[in-house]
């Protein structure tokens, strides 16, 4: 269950190009970014599978989509991390 949602719109004059909608899990953490353009959505997730005794996140599951963010390539990948306190 999200636990909020933004909204950010990008306009050229008074034609809207394009809004993405974030997504925030219970954490805080972000977990999905939607891009609708020309009736048209895409997606990005963000899903955190393993978090350490401190409930920071060190194992997350996520897929990009370069037509969300044209930054990101295409696929879906595992980050892991080892954090020392």
């Amino acid at each position: 269950m999200p636990l909020c949602l933004n909204d950010t719109e990008t306009s050229d004059s008074d034609q809207l190009l394009f809004r993405h909608a974030y997504t925030y899990e219970a954490h805080g953490w972000l977990s999905a970014v939607t891009k609708i353009q020309n009736g048209k959505t895409e997606q990005e997730t963000y899903a955190y599978t393993k978090t350490d005794t401190q409930g920071n996140w060190t194992e997350g599951h996520f897929t990009w989509s370069s037509r969300v963010d044209p930054a990101h390539w295409n696929g879906s990948f595992r980050i892991t991390r080892d954090l020392h306190y």
